[in-house]
C-alpha cells in the first residue's frame, strides 16, 4: 500500500461526511481528555481548517458526556461492592503565553467514586466536577455530594467520604450528612457504617507548606543562581529535590569557590539553616509519600505502618535537632500530623489488622511502644470495633 491510498472496509470507502463525523468525535474526545481548552477557544485558533462549528463541537462533547455518564450509572447500579466518594479540590497554575500575558485557569471541585471490582482491581471514575473561584478557600459543599449520590442512585453503596483535610468538613456537618445518607438507605443490615476519611496526600501537602513558611523569595533567589528553569516549581517534592542539590553544592563549597557564583546574592547562614531544615524534614515526608503514592494505587492496609514510621522519623529528628528554627518547624509539622493521626487512627489500624500479613501483631507492637503517649489501650479499642 502506498502513501495516500484509502483503507477499504467491506468494499466501501468512507464518505467525506463520515470522515468529518469521526473527526468531530475524535476532537471532542481529545478536548475532554485534556480539559484545558474550551471548545470555542479551540475552534477560534483553528477555525478556518475545521469542518465544523463551535456549536457542533459543544453538542458532541455533551453527547459523549451523556453516553459515558449513562454507562457509569448502569455499572454502579449493578455494582455489588461498596464505594468511597472523594471530594477533591483541584488547582491549575496560571500560565504565561508567548505574548507574556497570563492565561488564568479556573480551579474546580472533582468528585469521584473509588471501588474494587470483581477482579480485585482498584478503580476510580469521575462522577462530576464544578468550577470554583478559589480552591484554598473552598469548604466541602455537602449539597454537591448529595446531588451526585442521588443522581447516580448509589445511596446504599456509599460507605465512606474522602475529603481533603479536617478544616473542610467538621464533625457537626458530617453527622448531618451521615444521618441524611442513613435515612436514604433505610434499614440495610449489611452496610451499617459510614466513614469520614481525610486525605493523606493533602496532609503531606500541608506539612510541606508548613516547612516552606516564608521561603518563596529564597527559593526564587536560589533558582536564579543555580538555574533550575524559568519558574520555581509549585510542587514541594520538586523543590525538595532542587534544594537538596543546592545544599550538596554548598557542602562542597561550590558557591564560595567558583567565580561564576560570586556575582549572585548568596544565601546567608540563616537561609541555609532554613534549607537544611526543609531538606531533612521534607525528606522524611517524601520517603513515606513515595512508598504510598508512586506507581499504582496503595491499598488501605499499607497506610498505618508507613505513617507510624513517619511519626517515628519525625520524633527522632526533633530529638536530634541542633537549632531553634529546626525544632520549631519539627514541632509544627508533628502537631499537624498528630491531629490527623488521632482522627484517623481507628480506620487505619483496622485496615492494618485485616491484612493477614499484619493481623494484630504490628498494632500491638506499635501500641506497646506508645504506652507513654496513652496509645497503648488503642489496640483493644480496634478489637472492640
Amino acid at each position: 500500500m502506498e502513501d495516500g491510498d484509502e483503507i477499504v472496509v467491506d468494499n466501501q470507502i468512507p464518505t467525506q461526511a463520515e470522515k468529518n463525523t469521526k473527526f468531530l468525535r475524535d476532537t471532542a474526545e481529545l478536548l475532554i481528555c485534556t480539559a484545558r481548552i474550551p471548545p470555542h477557544g479551540f475552534v477560534q485558533h483553528l477555525g478556518p481548517y475545521l469542518p465544523f462549528r463551535v456549536s457542533q463541537l459543544e453538542r458532541q462533547v455533551l453527547k459523549i458526556h451523556k453516553e459515558r455518564k449513562d454507562k457509569v450509572k448502569k455499572f454502579l447500579k449493578n455494582f455489588q461492592g461498596k464505594l468511597t466518594i472523594s471530594y477533591d479540590l483541584v488547582a491549575h497554575d496560571d500560565e504565561w503565553d508567548n505574548s507574556y500575558s497570563i492565561d488564568f485557569h479556573k480551579d474546580f471541585v472533582c468528585m469521584s467514586a473509588h471501588f474494587v471490582d470483581h477482579k480485585c482491581k482498584v478503580g476510580k471514575w469521575i462522577l462530576g466536577y464544578y468550577p470554583i473561584e478559589y480552591v484554598r478557600g473552598e469548604k466541602v459543599a455537602l449539597y454537591r455530594i448529595k446531588n451526585i449520590i442521588h443522581d447516580y442512585e448509589i445511596e446504599d453503596k456509599v460507605s465512606a467520604l474522602l475529603v481533603s483535610n479536617y478544616r473542610g468538613l467538621g464533625r457537626k456537618a458530617f453527622d448531618c450528612f451521615r444521618k441524611w445518607i442513613e435515612k436514604k438507605r433505610g434499614k440495610i443490615s449489611n452496610n451499617p457504617f459510614f466513614f469520614r476519611i481525610y486525605c493523606c496526600s493533602d496532609l503531606f501537602r500541608l506539612m510541606a507548606r508548613d516547612l516552606f513558611g516564608n521561603m518563596d523569595s529564597l527559593l526564587e533567589d536560589i533558582r536564579v543562581m543555580v538555574g533550575w528553569g524559568k519558574m520555581t516549581s509549585t510542587n514541594w517534592n520538586v523543590s525538595l529535590c532542587n534544594l537538596q542539590g543546592a545544599l550538596d553544592m554548598e557542602d562542597k563549597n561550590v558557591f564560595a569557590e567558583d567565580e561564576y557564583y560570586q556575582e549572585f546574592d548568596q544565601p546567608s547562614d540563616e537561609d541555609w539553616i532554613m534549607i537544611r531544615t526543609f531538606c531533612k524534614l521534607g525528606g522524611c515526608i517524601y520517603k513515606v509519600a513515595k512508598e504510598l503514592f508512586e506507581g499504582e494505587y496503595s491499598t488501605s492496609n499499607l497506610y498505618f505502618h508507613l505513617l507510624a514510621e513517619l511519626k517515628v522519623m519525625l520524633n527522632q529528628e526533633l530529638a536530634s535537632g541542633d537549632t531553634k528554627y529546626f525544632r520549631r518547624k519539627a514541632k509544627k509539622i508533628l502537631k499537624r500530623f498528630d491531629k490527623y493521626w488521632k482522627i484517623m487512627f481507628l480506620v487505619l489500624a483496622t485496615a492494618s489488622v485485616l491484612d493477614p500479613r499484619f493481623k494484630m501483631k504490628y498494632l500491638q507492637f506499635y501500641c506497646s511502644k506508645e504506652i507513654a503517649n496513652h496509645e497503648g489501650s488503642k489496640a483493644e479499642t480496634v478489637l472492640d470495633y
